[in-house]
């Protein structure tokens, strides 16, 4: 006998294994049969299309679990209007962060999404090294605030996983993080050790030192007087610990002086191996100045009274025999602007020429060319012969020549250094004609 025309039915059923029991059943307008279908503990079959025309066979097993062995009853036909089965697991993936150095506070970003024709996302967990769970929800994204001060420094793995209605799991990628966050050490206390030592202590303590210095009356030089942060405290790794290291008692600093050595009279215009073996400069005459010295001259005037003599009252021409007398002057007074820069004390000398009178008199002062504070003050008279007056000077000064008699104040050079060797003066530019040519013309090659 055939079997009756199709019932209308929407049966919906979700196949997630191959074995009994894998259906529900789900009658629009129909009661489920009594005791049978429907029944969960009842293994169920369909038999025929999955869609289209399909009916009921209610079997008997040979046992739990065991397969079938007999037909109990077969239900009428009746069309499935829906009929889902899902062996598909859906993706997941972790979005954020990338692998690489995390540390602190990081957000964690997960994703999952099922086939199209699926049953549907039912969770999706965000799990830290296959142990914790950061996140757990039905939805996606997945997002969690993950504190890596939680772990130990190191690699860590972030996985995302995919359920969906069906039960059928998908993992992402692992993505392999590396916790990287500052470790705190103690600061060691160094205050009262050598900079050695304590530079030392504060790198095996994976720090790193830096050096300010200062002068301390108390503590003695190379010594640490106080360090930042203070021993005892916490500190990040890699951080600086800045030390205070002493100087020693603070030296008062060196001014500019002057110390008057002598009057020379006897040498007059000889001055080579008496003076200038360091370097000089001649009254409108060669100027060889030593590196330490630096001279400016203001308010005088230069005046040759004879460019080339035998008396010996005229200074020397350096490297050579003959001699001329020239001067620098004013009528009131003008200054000789010495810069000692190496801070060290040299001898400088003056030599004063009163070539065409007797009447002559001057004050020299040497001051400190930045206070103005007299340093030693020499009075030049009778100088018709020639007179030096020699120093040894420190720093800056200013020799300030004031007429104080006479027509004009007179200084005729200046020299460095005592006895010795007298540097040569600079090479001049020099032009000597030689011919005219007529003959030549335009065939000048060869």
């Amino acid at each position: 006998m055939s079997p009756a025309a199709p019932l209308p039915c929407d049966y919906n059923a979700i196949l997630t294994t191959r074995t009994f029991p894998f259906l529900v059943w789900d009658g629009v307008g129909i009661p489920t049969p009594p005791g049978l279908i429907g029944m969960v503990a009842v293994p169920h079959t369909v038999t025929g299309s999955p869609f289209g025309t399909n009916f009921v066979r209610v079997e008997r097993l040979s046992g739990p679990g065991g397969s079938p062995v007999a037909t109990i009853a077969n239900s009428a036909r009746f069309l499935v209007a829906g009929k889902l089965i899902d062996f598909t697991p859906p993706t997941a993936a972790i979005t954020a962060p990338v692998a690489g150095d995390v540390l602190g506070s990081v957000t964690v970003n997960a994703t999952g999404a099922d086939e199209p024709k699926g049953s549907g996302l039912a969770s999706l967990k965000i799990m830290l090294d296959d142990v914790t769970t950061l996140a757990s929800g039905a939805t996606s994204p997945a997002s969690a605030a993950w504190d890596t001060t939680t772990v130990p420094n190191g690699p860590h793995t972030l996985k995302a996983i995919a359920t969906d209605v069906a039960g059928n799991v998908g993992t992402s990628a692992v993505v392999t993080v590396n916790v990287n966050n500052p470790v705190l050490v103690t600061v060691p206390n160094v205050v009262g050790q050598l900079q050695a030592a304590a530079a030392a202590a504060i790198t095996a303590a994976h720090l790193v030192p830096a050096i300010n210095t200062a002068n301390d009356a108390v503590v003695p030089a190379g010594v640490v007087i106080s360090q930042a942060p203070a021993g005892g405290a916490s500190a990040v790794t890699g951080s600086t610990v800045t030390l205070l290291i002493s100087l020693g008692p603070a030296v008062a600093p060196v001014g500019p002086s002057a110390v008057f050595i002598t009057t020379d009279s006897a040498t007059q215009g000889t001055w080579q191996g008496v003076y200038g073996a360091d370097g000089y400069s001649l009254a409108n005459g060669p100027a060889s100045l030593p590196a330490y010295a630096a001279v400016t001259l203001s308010g005088q005037a230069p005046f040759t009274w004879v460019a080339a003599t035998a008396d010996v009252r005229a200074l020397q021409r350096p490297g050579l025999t003959d001699r001329f007398a020239a001067t620098w002057f004013s009528v009131t007074t003008f200054n000789i602007d010495v810069n000692l820069t190496d801070g060290l004390t040299h001898q400088v000398a003056t030599y004063g020429l009163d070539w065409d009178s007797t009447r002559r008199a001057q004050r020299i002062d040497v001051l400190d060319a930045t206070s103005g504070a007299l340093l030693d003050t020499r009075t030049l008279t009778a100088f018709n012969a020639g007179k030096y007056l020699v120093w040894n000077l420190r720093g800056h000064v200013t020799l300030r020549v004031t007429r104080t008699a006479g027509d004009t104040s007179a200084i005729s050079g200046l020299f460095f250094g005592a006895a010795g060797a007298v540097p040569p003066p600079p090479v001049a530019a020099t032009a000597a004609f030689v011919r005219i040519d007529t003959a030549t013309q335009g065939t000048w090659k060869g």
